[in-house]
């Protein structure tokens, strides 16, 4: 017990876990994000900003969220631009004991994933995350969820699962190192699933505002696409 009440809970929302949290009551978070992808095979070619996400606690353990419309660069299939779907969403905190928080999100027309086929058009998706930190000062975090999405190559609704592990340690004053691997099943109608790992660095600056940078890629061909992306972008809690 004395071990358990000595790890820290990450449900405040602090810049160490931005990710994993829920913005304090009545308080404000805005992050952003600009990334660059390209593909072995073909299938994805693009650029995607500002990728603006901005939170809200509406009460201490529900944070409500919006997702700014974005514009798509796109080189493949002949280069043009479209302008992504807003979505809408919400965070809540559904347990907690000692140093576990699970956090149970759901969105209603979530972004394209800087490693998604370009054939996919999100829906719905909800997942349910645990984090949690240890003694070493790592923090942990372990998700689960599920996507609803249009393959629009063939117009058929589809559905695939998806899951992700992840680590963040520091590695010196207001710097953080993280990694991540994951999978989702059905990149698109009909294909193969794809494994992926992203790793990040993150800067604090000042007390509120956290940069990060971030190299992410596909291990696997799925849906004709094997996607790798360099992304960089800021975090603002308020």
């Amino acid at each position: 017990m004395i071990i358990r009440a000595l790890l820290a809970v990450v449900s405040v929302c602090s810049l160490p876990h931005a990710t994993h949290c829920v913005v304090k009551k009545h308080h404000a978070s805005v992050s952003t994000l600009y990334y660059q992808n390209a593909s072995r095979f073909g299938g994805t070619a693009l650029a995607e900003y500002p990728l603006l996400r901005t939170g809200y606690g509406v009460t201490s353990n529900v944070e409500a969220f919006y997702d700014a419309p974005s514009e798509l660069a796109i080189s493949a299939r002949g280069a043009h631009y479209e302008m992504a779907h807003s979505g809408i969403g919400a965070t809540t905190s559904v347990a907690q004991d000692g140093n576990v928080d699970l956090l149970l999100t759901a969105e209603s027309r979530p972004p394209l994933s800087p490693l998604s086929n370009l054939y996919i058009l999100p829906l719905s998706d909800a997942d349910l995350t645990a984090a949690w930190s240890a003694l070493s000062g790592t923090n942990f975090a372990a998700q689960v969820g599920t996507m609803n999405f249009i393959a629009t190559n063939r117009g058929h609704r589809r559905s695939s699962m998806f899951d992700d592990l992840s680590a963040s340690r520091a590695v010196g004053n207001g710097t953080w190192f993280s990694g991540e691997l994951g999978q989702q099943s059905n990149a698109t109608y009909g294909s193969a699933g794809e494994t992926r790992g992203i790793a990040s660095l993150k800067r604090a600056i000042g007390t509120d505002t956290l940069f990060n940078l971030d190299l992410g890629t596909a291990f696997n061909a799925g849906g004709n696409s094997k996607p790798h992306y360099l992304g960089a972008g800021f975090t603002f809690l308020h």
